[in-house]
């Protein structure tokens, strides 16, 4: 059981998203339909009289990044830890290593970009909620900038649904002779006495209830940037209408996702590189990856 939890999406470039005219329907969309949405934009806003000058696709980052990413994302797809089984000499690995050469092709992932009309972002709570989305830097950066929180897309026939990472997580040992011990404790550190203590949003409704009542009652929230940089002391006004545009990402949460990166992200980021630089098939890849993975998870 988790102590708390945060939330993966995408915050997109609304001010050219609204500018270009393209409609987004992110509640079951995939990496493919978000590349071609993102190159529509693209297209479009360089077209736009108002002459926004960005170049860039999408998300900055490498192929191989990314290729580790979606798999965190799907994990039990591919590696069954508990039977020591590896599935990435299949065809729905193979068909995600041309997903992401194809994406890098496009230049929807492009390490090079200089600005950006989705980024990947990690929310933990209501104020790095506005934090993210609120801040203007049209006084900065001499042209309009607004935000807004988008789903991250699913994989391939993966269904719909949102993805976060847990904090704190315990477990009680089935061979434990004090497990109803062990329960208490566990029910303690997630009660409301503890809620002070949370991180993340917490599991406990009641702590996450009672810290979005405080921070409401507040009514502001701070940047993050006490001391430096074009937000240094901005504050930002924190509303009901976005605590329930928050709610519903996170009443959509239903994939974890990997806090570390383990031995088989390592191999897959390092074996990967051989067929997105065109030395290798993504069959010859998906081969080695499985033995070098399948020789780990059974160490």
């Amino acid at each position: 059981m988790p102590v708390g939890f945060s939330l993966y999406g995408l915050i997109g470039n609304e001010a050219m998203i609204e500018k270009s005219g393209v409609k987004i329907d992110a509640s079951n969309w995939d990496w493919s339909e978000l590349a071609s949405i993102a190159k529509e934009i693209s297209k479009k806003s360089k077209d736009n009289p108002a002459g926004l000058s960005l170049t860039t696709l999408l998300i900055t980052g490498t192929d191989e990044l990314m290729l580790g990413n979606l798999v965190k994302d799907q994990y039990a797809k591919f590696v069954d830890v508990e039977s020591g089984k590896a599935n990435f000499d299949s065809t729905p690995f193979i068909d995600l290593l041309k997903e992401v050469k194809h994406l890098v092709d496009e230049k929807v992932i492009d390490p090079d970009a200089n600005g950006v009309i989705f980024q990947q972002t990690v929310i933990n709570s209501p104020s790095t909620y506005v934090q993210l989305l609120k801040p203007n830097l049209s006084s900065t950066s001499g042209s309009e900038y607004k935000s807004k929180l988008y789903l991250k897309p699913n994989a391939k026939d993966q269904e719909s649904g949102g993805f976060f990472r847990t904090f704190v997580t315990m477990g009680i040992n089935e061979k434990s002779d004090v497990k109803e011990e062990a329960w208490d404790f566990v029910k303690f550190v997630i009660s409301d006495e503890m809620r002070e203590h949370s991180s993340g949003f917490p599991i406990n409704k009641a702590s996450y209830k009672w810290g979005v009542e405080k921070v409401l009652k507040k009514g502001k929230v701070g940047s993050g940037q006490p001391s430096w940089g074009p937000l240094k002391d901005a504050i930002y006004e924190i509303t009901q209408q976005d605590i329930d545009e928050l709610e519903k990402f996170l009443t959509t949460a239903k994939y974890s996702v990997p806090i570390e990166e383990s031995k088989v992200i390592e191999i897959l980021m390092e074996e990967s590189r051989a067929y997105f630089s065109g030395q290798k098939t993504p069959e010859a890849v998906a081969k080695l990856i499985q033995n070098r993975v399948t020789t780990v998870i059974n160490e």
